[in-house]
């Protein structure tokens, strides 16, 4: 009769029959897997010789004994004395051939970890070239959601290395008043609009509002990339809003000139802004302009470029304070009306002063033009 340490053995033996492969993985007795690792394998009847010990101080344990399996998964320990220890068939959920033979080592599952680490490395790669770069078009988004490995190897391109940059909020502030004083009620001996297009000039002619912020966003973005404080290629520059301050009084005829004007500057998405007024004043609007400009500088994001449409003097402390709530400041005037200390004072404006008159030909189109180009 076996001792009871050998019959403890050959249940642990058994029960490496049953999992042998994680009890390699978890770096179990080698040693008797060479030989009970085939049987198991097989699933097949198979008589297999084992040693369960090579340690030559372990006298109770150094004897030879054999596992016998059945076809119907059912085994026993043979020992040399022809003693035997029944064992336990398999579970019906669990038949031999379904334990794979893929021992493994430390290293391979190093390895293993490694090959996953940079699979990962080359989704975030391609996620981010995709954010970056963008898919064209629908066909290729189709393609690169089945298979973004595929569709982005195929393109041949390197994973892109550029960096998004914010654009440049501008806000627009208009002296509604004073810009149309400029414009239609000026001396013909001063107007540089009547000097061009000749005098009754709106008949033909009208001011295109949607090219007023393509303008300004052109020469900021040119003067942004002259800075020296920036690099070559600057910002890019958009403008978020135009706002538009002015009076009419209440006699006003619709069809005026005036009134034509603060029309076209709604249907091309101003916020035209409108007092009524009595009498000949048309006080308050400069006062509600700059009290929008720095209401606008304390809240965040709003713009990071204010720029003032005018040529009145009375709006420098608002600039000034603006400048000191961080955000820059730019102004666009014309260059017979515009008071001279807005561009001979200095910290004023981050900006050279942007003059009308040198973009009249962007501005003024015939009325044709004007009309297809807004609808």
């Amino acid at each position: 009769m076996p001792s009871y340490k050998t019959m403890i053995h050959s249940i642990l033996l058994w029960i490496w029959h049953y999992n042998a492969e994680a009890l390699l993985q978890s770096q179990c007795n080698l040693d008797v897997f060479p030989c009970v690792y085939p049987c198991v394998r097989s699933g097949k009847s198979a008589r297999t010789v084992c040693r369960s010990s090579n340690n030559e101080d372990d006298e109770d344990l150094d004897e030879d004994f054999e596992i016998d399996v059945d076809q119907e998964s059912c085994g026993k320990a043979i020992f040399e004395d022809d003693s035997e220890v029944l064992l336990s068939p398999l579970p019906q959920y669990l038949s031999e051939s379904d334990i794979p033979f893929q021992p493994t080592s430390p290293l391979s599952q190093a390895d293993e970890t490694q090959r996953r680490i940079d699979e990962q490395q080359k989704q975030i790669d391609m996620l981010l070239k995709a954010m970056n770069n963008g898919i064209p078009n629908v066909q290729q988004r189709a393609t690169f959601a089945e298979n973004p490995s595929q569709s982005l190897a195929n393109s041949g391109e390197a994973p892109s290395s550029s960096v998004s940059v914010v654009p440049l909020r501008v806000m627009v502030f208009i002296d509604g008043t004073w810009l149309y004083y400029s414009i239609h009620e000026r001396r013909a001996n001063v107007c540089p609009i009547i000097a061009k297009y000749g005098r009754g000039w709106q008949q033909y002619y009208a001011f295109n509002w949607n090219e007023l912020p393509r303008v300004i966003c052109e020469v900021l973005q040119e003067q942004e990339s002259k800075s020296g404080w920036l690099n070559s290629d600057g910002r890019p520059v958009e403008v978020s809003r135009v706002n538009v301050f002015t009076s009419v009084k209440k006699n006003t005829s619709k069809h005026s000139n005036r009134l034509k004007m603060f029309d076209e500057m709604k249907d091309a998405n101003y916020d035209v802004y409108m007092m009524e007024t009595v009498g000949q004043g048309e006080k308050c609007i400069d006062i509600q302009l700059a009290v929008e400009m720095l209401h606008y500088a304390t809240v965040p994001n709003a713009y990071d470029v204010a720029i003032l449409l005018s040529g009145d003097k009375d709006f420098m402390p608002a600039l000034i304070r603006t400048r000191q709530k961080a955000r820059k400041v730019g102004i666009v005037s014309m260059k017979t009306y515009c008071n001279r200390a807005l561009y001979e004072t200095h910290n004023i404006a981050d900006y050279d002063i942007i003059w009308l008159e040198d973009y009249l030909d962007r501005l003024f189109l015939p009325k044709e033009v004007v009309r297809k180009e807004s609808s």
